[in-house]
């Protein structure tokens, strides 16, 4: 009998060695799990940088849906047209208009918005405190991600507004995102934010944006 107390606080011991050593390998990864992200919310992740153009159909009820959702959120859709007038206006050189990339690191690296700012909505936590000092002194906030079916741009925006208390007047969701940005042909900036490797039509004027 004596040895059921001493068997079990070894498996005790031996499940908290583990646990420990569990947490301590995944704060050491870069893409580990963020132990203070509420997961009881599913995020999707954009599959692909562009859709199908023979599916024209589709596209437009995935705009549909995207519009309905960020609408009952609270938040303010932001068409194309409007986003490019927000890439070129004199306050985006200023830096008072700012867009924020709610994409995977890999996928911003590929290419984003020249100046955009990186907060993967998946390890927030890594660049957040870069952004929202940006948001702060912005005027005007755009949040984007990959466009179609993907909502990580609104998860994004709705954390922004209601985890970090940037004002929803600022905030701004694009539902084209990055496919219909280059669909367009509008430019792209790779690598990190400020890098300056620009790709794209060279009659597309850039103001600035890039350097913080």
């Amino acid at each position: 009998m004596r040895e059921i107390p001493r068997t079990i606080t070894e498996c005790v011991l031996v499940a908290a060695v583990g646990l420990l050593v569990g947490l301590v390998g995944n704060a050491a990864n870069r893409d580990g799990l963020s132990l203070t992200r509420d997961f009881s919310k599913p995020i999707q992740r954009a599959a692909s940088r562009t859709v199908p153009e023979d599916q024209p159909g589709r596209r437009s009820d995935e705009a549909d849906s995207a519009l309905t959702r960020i609408v009952a959120s609270g938040l303010q859709p932001i068409t194309f047209d409007d986003v490019v007038a927000t890439f070129r206006a004199q306050e985006y050189k200023d830096q008072t208009y700012i867009f924020v990339d709610a994409r995977s690191e890999d996928h911003y690296t590929e290419g984003h918005i020249p100046g955009a700012f990186p907060l993967d909505p998946y390890h927030i936590e890594r660049t957040i405190d870069q952004v929202r000092p940006a948001c702060e002194w912005a005027q005007k906030v755009v949040v984007y991600c990959g466009g179609g079916e993907c909502q990580d741009s609104e998860d994004t925006a709705l954390a922004l507004r209601d985890e970090y208390e940037v004002p929803a007047e600022k905030l701004f969701v694009y539902v084209g995102g990055m496919t219909e940005w280059i669909d367009k042909g509008m430019v792209i900036e790779l690598g990190d934010r400020g890098s300056g490797e620009i790709e794209g039509s060279s009659n597309t004027e850039i103001n600035g944006g890039g350097d913080a």
